[in-house]
C-alpha cells in the first residue's frame, strides 16, 4: 500500500500542467505514462470488463454507451478520465505523435485500437495482422513506421481471479500492445 501511494504521489508531481519552456518528452516516455495510467483502469473493476475499461469514457454503466459500444467500432477514441490523462493526451500532441493501443487477452481475438490522439490513418486490417505477429514474439519492434511495446496486464488480487481462472495474482491475463509513430503532417 505505502508502494502505491509512494508512486502515486510521483504520477501526481509528473503530471503538472507544461509551462512554454516545457521540454517535449520522448514518444517512449509518453507511452509509458500512457501505460501506467490504462493499467490503473484494470485495477477498477466499475469501469467494465476487457476493451471496455479502456475506451469508456467514465464508470461501469456509463449513460449513453452499450457494453459492446466500443467493441464493434472500427476504432475508438480515447476519453481521458482524470486530469493525469489529460495530461498524456495533451503531451502526445504537443510532441506530434500518434499512438494506438490494443488489447488481447491470453486465448482471445484482438480489440483496438484505441487512438490516443487522433484517426488513425492507415490500413487497420493489416496493421491488425502484423500486431498479432508482434504479439507472439513479446519484443518491442518497429513495424512499418510503428514502434510497438507490448505491456502484460497481470492479475493485481484476488477478485480479478474471479473471472480469470486458473491463474494466480501477479498473472499476466492480456497484453496492452502500444504502437506509436511521429504523426503525418
Amino acid at each position: 500500500m505505502r508502494l502505491r501511494l509512494a508512486l502515486l504521489s510521483l504520477t501526481v508531481f509528473r503530471f503538472a500542467a507544461p509551462s512554454e519552456e516545457t521540454p517535449l518528452l520522448p514518444p517512449r516516455a509518453i507511452v509509458a505514462a500512457l501505460d501506467e495510467q490504462l493499467q490503473l483502469r484494470f485495477v477498477d473493476d466499475r469501469s467494465g470488463f476487457g476493451f471496455e475499461r479502456l475506451c469508456r469514457p467514465m464508470t461501469h454503466r456509463s449513460v449513453g454507451l452499450s457494453p459492446d459500444n466500443c467493441i464493434n467500432l472500427q476504432w475508438s477514441l480515447f476519453q481521458p478520465r482524470n486530469q493525469q490523462e489529460t495530461w498524456v493526451q495533451r503531451e502526445a500532441n504537443r510532441a506530434n505523435i500518434e499512438v494506438l493501443t490494443f488489447l488481447t487477452g491470453k486465448n482471445t481475438r484482438l480489440h483496438g485500437p484505441l487512438a490516443l490522439t487522433n484517426d488513425p490513418h492507415t490500413d487497420l486490417t493489416r496493421l491488425r495482422r502484423l500486431v498479432i505477429e508482434a504479439r507472439k514474439s513479446h519484443r518491442e519492434e518497429a513495424i512499418d513506421d510503428w514502434q510497438v511495446i507490448v505491456r502484460p496486464v497481470r492479475a493485481s488480487r484476488k477478485s480479478c481471479l474471479e473471472c480469470h481462472q486458473g491463474l494466480r495474482v501477479g498473472d499476466a491475463i492480456a497484453d496492452l500492445i502500444y504502437l506509436y509513430r511521429r504523426a503525418s503532417v
